[in-house]
């Protein structure tokens, strides 16, 4: 079923009850009041009113209680009722990271591209984002990343549409496309500075049943785009071990999955050379959801 921006607006509401409370002081009551269309002096005769017609610096405040993708899913939904300046100013302008896996995850498996694209320009992604991690987000094909074409800041797209140490095998199998999604990431590669990323099991597992045939099919879109990343990350140079401080080249694995980044840390992006890796625990692989860690991050994700 589709998320309707009821949904939205209760997932909102759902959390701002959660964090003011009656003993609040009285500039959150009033807020509180405000949204619930109460008479701050009389509860017991509270009548419904209509969202949009909250002071917009209301709805700004009581945003800021709610997770960041929560927080531009609620603008989006407001998007009929207020103008696109309004609803960057309940989104917010502190964005570097989007992660849906900080949303409810019954709300993330429900969003469509539609939603994703119209929170992508909510937020000026293109401009902002430099981490992209889908989690949950199964009942996507990509075409709603398409706001991000071009983009020069992002570091780090996550698409394997799961959160850390869960495992990347999904069933059924999400319907993101790579005819879809492959064209936008060719216009990010090679602007300098994407880092990581994390493609969805189901793309990885089928280049390596190929290539266990011995059917490797270098035009495969895939595959050719596999190429094209390596060559761009070779071409910029710079990975630096972070423990020897040895330049190190990038590299895929091709033992595990294809299209598995080796020797860089999928949180944090810090780099390790293979010999620094042999003879330390500075970078651990989970066998669990497929993404290497540096020690720091391996603990901390848990």
């Amino acid at each position: 079923a589709a998320v309707s921006e009821g949904d939205i607006r209760d997932d909102y509401l759902n959390n701002f009850h959660r964090t003011c409370s009656p003993s609040k002081d009285n500039d959150h009551r009033s807020l509180k009041a405000q949204l619930q269309g109460m008479k701050i002096n009389d509860h017991d005769n509270c009548s419904p009113r209509n969202i949009a017609d909250v002071p917009i610096e209301a709805m700004k405040h009581v945003a800021s209680f709610l997770a960041s993708p929560s927080r531009a899913l609620f603008a989006v939904a407001l998007d009929k009722n207020l103008s696109y300046r309004e609803c960057q100013a309940i989104a917010g302008n502190q964005w570097t990271t989007l992660d849906f896996g900080t949303v409810e995850k019954s709300l993330a498996e429900k969003l469509t591209d539609d939603h994703i694209s119209a929170v992508l320009l909510c937020i000026d992604s293109v401009r902002t984002i430099k981490t992209l991690r889908l989690a949950n987000c199964i009942n996507i094909t990509g075409v709603g990343l398409a706001p991000l074409r071009g983009s020069r800041v992002m570091e780090h797209i996550d698409l394997s549409l799961v959160p850390d140490h869960t495992s990347p095998l999904l069933d059924p199998v999400p319907p993101i496309s790579q005819e879809l999604v492959l064209p936008i990431l060719n216009t990010i590669m090679g602007r300098g500075r994407l880092k990581v990323i994390e493609f969805p099991k189901a793309w990885r597992n089928h280049a390596r049943e190929l290539e266990l045939l011995q059917r490797h099919d270098e035009h495969h879109p895939f595959n050719q785009f596999l190429d094209l990343y390596m060559l761009s990350m070779n071409h910029r140079r710079g990975f630096r071990c972070k423990e020897c401080e040895d330049e190190i080249p990038p590299n895929f694995s091709s033992e595990v999955d294809q299209g598995t980044q080796c020797f860089v840390c999928y949180n944090c992006h810090d780099n390790y050379c293979e010999e620094c890796i042999e003879t330390t625990d500075l970078s651990m692989f989970c066998d669990k959801c497929e993404r290497h860690y540096c020690d720091k991050c391996m603990e901390s994700t848990w």
